[in-house]
């Protein structure tokens, strides 16, 4: 949203939804234009009426600006989107605590294609294995129907808590991960999902994905509980994926500290056995 705030571009329509129209700027920038009662992207500009009343179709030209939009010669007052506060990171092993919360706040199971490409994520990321990682990633982009498919959304949840924890788990410095999803993506998954792939990268997730975060990073079953039915009412599937997506990160984590654990307790026998390996050559 840099670009559009600095002042009034022209834009073309890109797709309309029942509620939502999807603006694209010169230089690539995507806003979504919709009234207040529609859940919110990190790019949306809020206007005072339903999409349907503004009368957009793809291919119609308008002029964007911080404050209003021009379509036809009107000059629509617009509101831009405030960013969450930020939930505070936590320490990696509290990232159980989390886990448990998540799980307490309700189910939440993704199609069955999806489950598999996460374990494949998964299991790349435990192996720091970067070719394998790079192909989970690919297997999940773009997987299933929609404005947002579902191995995104998983993508999605999994990198809003990254962002917020730590990239202790992922093998990656903060912010890589993002930036490896964000590269691979052009190309195999809808325009809106490459905007909010490029917003995860900015660290920018939608206001109910921020909700979330923030009350079970603070422990707040409560506030949890109705965030989570909050996001569970978002789409088909949208909701529900995105969920997947931070409890897969939650598994990540889990593993990862197993595989250490059991690294530590490895080591002890391990130079016992050299140690007599050494003695009985003295011998």
């Amino acid at each position: 949203m840099a670009r559009v705030a600095s002042g009034a571009v022209g834009a073309r329509v890109v797709s309309v939804t029942t509620d939502v129209a999807f603006l694209e700027t010169a230089d690539g920038t995507l806003v979504a234009v919709h009234a207040p009662d529609v859940e919110c992207f990190p790019f949306s500009l809020l206007v005072e009426r339903e999409v349907r009343a503004l009368g957009l179709a793809v291919g119609d030209r308008v002029t964007v600006g911080s404050d209003a939009l021009e379509i036809g010669g009107e000059r629509i007052v617009t509101t831009a989107v405030r960013p969450e506060p930020r939930a505070h990171s936590i320490s990696p092993m509290s990232v159980a605590a989390v886990a448990a919360l998540l799980d307490e706040c309700g189910p939440y199971v993704p199609c069955e294609p999806v489950v598999r490409g996460s374990e494949q994520f998964l299991a790349s990321l435990v192996h720091a294995d970067g070719n394998r990682v790079d192909r989970a990633i690919l297997d999940l982009v773009g997987l299933g129907p929609g404005l947002t498919p579902s191995g995104d959304d998983l993508l999605l949840g999994f990198l809003a808590l990254e962002h917020r924890v730590g990239s202790t788990w992922t093998g990656h410095g903060p912010g890589e991960l993002a930036d490896r999803i964000r590269a691979l993506s052009p190309g195999r998954t809808t325009r809106v999902s490459r905007a909010l792939f490029d917003a995860a990268a900015r660290d920018r997730f939608c206001p109910s994905v921020e909700r979330l975060c923030r009350a079970v990073l603070q422990g707040d079953p409560v506030e949890g509980r109705a965030a989570t039915q909050a996001l569970l009412e978002i789409g088909a599937h949208s909701g529900r994926d995105t969920l997947a997506g931070m409890r897969a990160y939650c598994e990540l984590a889990r593993r990862r500290e197993s595989r250490s654990l059991r690294r530590r307790r490895d080591r002890p026998s391990e130079r016992t056995a050299r140690h007599r390996t050494r003695g009985s050559e003295r011998g």
